[in-house]
């Protein structure tokens, strides 16, 4: 849920955004392998770090509101 600011009431965690990748691409990513400088609390566009000290690749997680 999000107030009219688009702030989101809770935040997104590394374990929801692992969740939903499996849900919805069928890639089973570590939880260790994103990165996130702080939980995401506002809806639209982030970009993320998934991978490990060798090699990482940016994603970009699109967050809505429900």
């Amino acid at each position: 849920k999000v107030n009219e600011k688009g702030h989101l009431f809770s935040s997104v965690h590394k374990e929801q955004i692992a969740e939903e990748i499996k849900k919805q691409i069928h890639l089973e990513i570590p939880v260790g392998f994103i990165h996130l400088d702080k939980p995401i609390k506002e809806v639209g566009e982030c970009k993320i770090k998934v991978g490990n000290s060798e090699k990482s690749q940016t994603l970009v997680v699109e967050i809505k509101a429900e």
